[in-house]
């Protein structure tokens, strides 16, 4: 059995959307949410959709055996949500391989320490198109993450992403969409970036009237052509 610690309002959240779909107005307690989902006729194989606040949703919980994770977020919104996701996976146990989705452009994402120290290596977040917010910490320590999967657009931003993928000591492939990213950030300890995620990066930089500083570790600077040095300058970029 996973473990872990879920906040009052999550749970809030997963009695609301029994009540949505089994059309009732029973008050649950948590030990009775498990047969009420089972009870549900299309089987409730799926709640995670009408959950809106995410905050420590799989906070240190143990997954044991099961090594991947699938869900689908947030679809039943249809106007405008600010979303926290703050320690959403934070300090999980097992799982090596998650897959976020949501297509739901309504969503407004707040994303600090979502996948913070966790034994992840892929993050798949190839269907997750949503507005992302705020996203400090959002990867910060998952030491062992090789993979983002998918093209994350930072367009959105309001907040500073500068250690979005601090200590991410072993990600080799990331990639962004191309001028979004107008922010300082650090790849400075992600030694092992594959030469397509580094131009991914680079492509990224948006153009920018106040100068900022994207960092990389000391193997990929020495990795980096002219072409690449002149482009990353042209945007007014600096590189630390």
């Amino acid at each position: 059995m996973a473990n872990g610690f879920i906040e009052k309002e999550v749970m809030q959240d997963i009695a609301n959307a029994i009540r949505e779909k089994n059309g009732s107005d029973t008050k649950y307690k948590a030990g009775e949410m498990g047969d009420a989902v089972r009870a549900i006729e299309s089987g409730g194989e799926d709640l995670f959709p009408y959950i809106g606040n995410l905050t420590k949703l799989f906070f240190n919980v143990d997954f044991g055996d099961r090594e991947e994770l699938e869900i689908t977020l947030m679809e039943h919104l249809h106007t405008m949500n600010n979303i926290e996701a703050t320690y959403f996976a934070t300090g999980t146990k097992g799982l090596r391989k998650i897959k976020v989705n949501c297509s739901n452009r309504n969503v407004i994402i707040n994303t600090p320490n979502m996948f913070n120290n966790t034994l992840l290596e892929e993050v798949d977040l190839s269907d997750f198109k949503v507005c992302y917010n705020n996203i400090s910490n959002m990867f910060v320590y998952a030491y062992y993450l090789k993979k983002i999967i998918g093209e994350l657009d930072f367009s959105t931003l309001t907040a500073n992403p500068t250690n979005t993928f601090y200590s991410c000591n072993a990600l080799e492939e990331v990639t962004l969409k191309k001028e979004t990213l107008s922010r300082g950030t650090t790849f400075a300890q992600s030694k092992n970036l594959s030469d397509r995620s580094i131009q991914s990066i680079i492509d990224g930089l948006a153009t920018v009237e106040t100068p900022q500083t994207i960092y990389f570790h000391s193997n990929v600077v020495m990795k980096l052509t002219e072409e690449q040095m002149v482009q990353i300058s042209d945007k007014n970029w600096n590189l630390g």
